[in-house]
């Protein structure tokens, strides 16, 4: 049997930052705080992936380098975060 690239850590924060997205982008538009979900790019995605990779990620790996995050679940995280902010707002959800 295979292992697999991806990490529990990754599951985890990528479910975490899944789920404040699916929850932020609604509200925010509901707020008008801005279309952040209904623009191609996903901003929101981009942006807390931003944060991940440079600040949190960084300095995960200047306290240990067992503690970062490896490429294979930063991409995990990426892809988590696209799907989540997709569903409550350009999916199903949002046309009910």
């Amino acid at each position: 049997m295979a292992s697999s690239p991806f990490t529990i850590k990754g599951l985890l924060i990528g479910t975490g930052l899944s789920v404040l997205i699916g929850v932020a982008a609604p509200y925010g538009l509901m707020m008008d705080y801005g279309q952040v979900g209904f623009n191609p790019s996903s901003p929101a995605a981009i942006f807390l992936f931003f944060v991940l990779t440079l600040f949190v990620n960084s300095f995960l790996r200047l306290v240990s380098r067992s503690l970062a995050l490896g490429k294979a679940d930063l991409v995990l995280i990426y892809a988590m975060m696209l799907m989540s902010l997709t569903v409550p707002t350009w999916g199903f959800l949002f046309f009910m």
